[in-house]
């Protein structure tokens, strides 16, 4: 088991850069499940729109796994989100 100070330790040796990607495919993610399910749609039927696996769409739902931009355009596309990655001023947005 870990105490507190080991993990604000291993936590505070994490680059800046990895945090915010991190701070940012959590961004995405609840976004585009909230987006799922205002449309009312299951994983499954997310799957069969998009062509991507179920358990795909599972994994990185539950941020075991980043999907590719291609892959991340797509399920965006079907959900009618639109993607703009800004990298002006080193800042990123979802819509």
């Amino acid at each position: 088991m870990y105490e507190r100070d080991d993990v604000k330790k291993h936590v505070s040796a994490i680059p800046t850069y990895e945090v915010e990607a991190l701070q940012f495919a959590a961004k995405m993610i609840g976004k585009i499940i909230k987006r799922r399910q205002d449309l009312g749609w299951t994983q499954s039927q997310l799957a069969k729109k998009t062509g991507i696996k179920q358990s795909n769409i599972s994994r990185f739902e539950a941020a075991e796994t980043i999907p590719r931009v291609d892959t991340l355009l797509t399920i965006t596309f079907a959900l009618g989100m639109k993607v703009d990655l800004g990298f002006e001023d080193q800042k990123y947005t979802i819509i």
